[in-house]
C-alpha cells in the first residue's frame, strides 16, 4: 500500500482508517452497511424498510448495468 493511489473499498473495519487521507479515498461496501439495516427493523421497521428498499434499487442498477455490460462512463450516464 506504500505507493497506492485511489479508491479501496473495505468492508468498515476500523483499521483502514489509517489509509484515509488525501491519496485514499475509503469506499464502504453496502453489503456490510445493509446488514445493519437488515438487524435495525426490529427496532424502527418504516425507516429500515425504506432503506433496505433502496439499496434493493441500487442492486438492480447493478445488475442491469452487469447484464448489458455497461462501462464505467455508461453506468455514470445512465
Amino acid at each position: 500500500m506504500k505507493n497506492f493511489k485511489g479508491y479501496l473499498q473495505t468492508d468498515g473495519y476500523g483499521v483502514y482508517d489509517a489509509f484515509d487521507g488525501k491519496e485514499i479515498k475509503l469506499l464502504h461496501c453496502i453489503a456490510h452497511a445493509r446488514r445493519y439495516f437488515d438487524q435495525a427493523v426490529e427496532n424502527d421497521k418504516v425507516r429500515a424498510e425504506y432503506v433496505l428498499h433502496e439499496i434493493q434499487k441500487l442492486y438492480a442498477i447493478e445488475r442491469k448495468a452487469k447484464e448489458n455490460m455497461l462501462t464505467h462512463k455508461e453506468r455514470l450516464r445512465n
